[in-house]
């Protein structure tokens, strides 16, 4: 058996709606590494939407254009950098910046009362513990992710 019948690869590009089993999956581009073309997901499966949001810091322009006129159920987002002090952290997001994103996402209506933010994508360089997070983010009415967990959407 050869890896053609194990795998298939697709290049996926920005903005371009692919189809994934039963799912619309939706490049957007994120702000990582320049030198990249590094993407978030927009993913849609039986009616609900999740933004999959790791490996950026405050989203790319043309990342919020698009999100406007969308709903989010449920975002995963990055949180790499604990407290920085700066809601508009680039490469990867902070606390302060996840907040930011979860204020402009309410002005714009893209999520409301309903939909579920989580943070993920930590690292021992933010300072922080479990705990430490969840103090931060739970006020806000999000959750901080961890090993083993599933959330029903």
């Amino acid at each position: 058996m050869d890896a053609g019948d194990r795998f298939s690869f697709h290049h996926l590009q920005p903005f371009k709606t692919a189809s994934v089993g039963d799912a619309q999956v939706t490049p957007l581009p994120a702000s990582h590494d320049p030198s990249e073309t590094c993407l978030l997901f927009y993913i849609e499966k039986d009616g609900k939407k999740l933004f999959y949001g790791n490996d950026t810091g405050w989203l790319p322009y043309e990342t919020w254009d698009w999100l406007k006129s969308r709903k989010i159920d449920m975002a995963i987002l990055d949180c790499t950098c604990g407290y920085t002090g700066n809601n508009r952290n680039p490469n990867h997001m902070s606390i302060e910046t996840v907040l930011e994103v979860q204020r402009v996402w309410r002005e714009d209506g893209v999520i409301d009362g309903g939909s579920k933010l989580y943070v993920t994508h930590f690292t021992h360089n933010s300072r922080m513990q479990h705990e430490d997070f969840v103090s931060a983010c739970e006020p806000f009415g999000i959750g901080v992710a961890y090993d083993g967990l599933i959330v029903n959407v």
